[in-house]
């Protein structure tokens, strides 16, 4: 593929681009956006990356939902956190290895970023290999806290996956059982 048809495929990163650019400027001005939609090509140009692909759907219903749940999860986190630090107690963490059930790498990447935006826990490793996020989660004092949490990872990947996924990749996900195993997932690889 030359490189101006890649500039042509990826238009979401130069429209991206130019509203971020405006953004930053704070003024909305035709020679502001024609200066990012420049900086947009630059980087698609100098810094080209595979298109991305997008077999699913948006569901609105499922998005909304997905967003709320997410604000929820921040606000209660963040309130758990507060009460861990005014409790002055030394918390137990824990470093937890979690089977994703769909193969679909934007849903695997959708979950890692929605986790680690989530106070208390961060994603530390990915392995798009054996769909399997390694997750730091502070305040896992035993083992039935350690599998709140990984079921609280998986719940997410199902919000990710019914909000953007294929037909057969909600399938996989309801098919799945609690230990992140779906139908079409692959098993880890030692």
């Amino acid at each position: 593929m030359t490189r101006a048809r890649r500039a042509v495929v990826q238009w979401p990163v130069l429209a991206w681009t130019a509203l971020v650019w405006v953004l930053l400027w704070g003024d909305l001005s035709v020679a502001n956006v024609l200066a990012g939609a420049v900086l947009g090509l630059l980087v698609v140009l100098v810094f080209p990356q595979p298109p991305v692909r997008f077999p699913g759907a948006v569901r609105p219903g499922p998005v909304l939902r997905l967003l709320l749940t997410f604000a929820l999860d921040v606000v209660r986190a963040s309130l758990q956190v507060a009460a861990l630090v005014l409790s002055r107690r030394t918390p137990t963490s824990s470093v937890l290895e979690v089977h994703l059930r769909t193969a679909s790498l934007a849903h695997l990447t959708a979950t890692a970023e929605l986790i680690s935006l989530v106070p208390g826990s961060v994603v530390v490793e990915v392995r798009p290999g054996t769909q399997s996020l390694f997750v730091h989660v502070i305040d896992t004092p035993d083992a039935a806290a350690a599998e709140r949490e990984r079921a609280g990872v998986l719940r997410v990947e199902e919000r990710v996956v019914r909000a953007f996924g294929t037909a057969e990749e909600v399938a996989d996900v309801e098919a799945g059982d609690a230990t992140g195993r779906g139908r079409h997932t692959r098993p880890p690889v030692r």
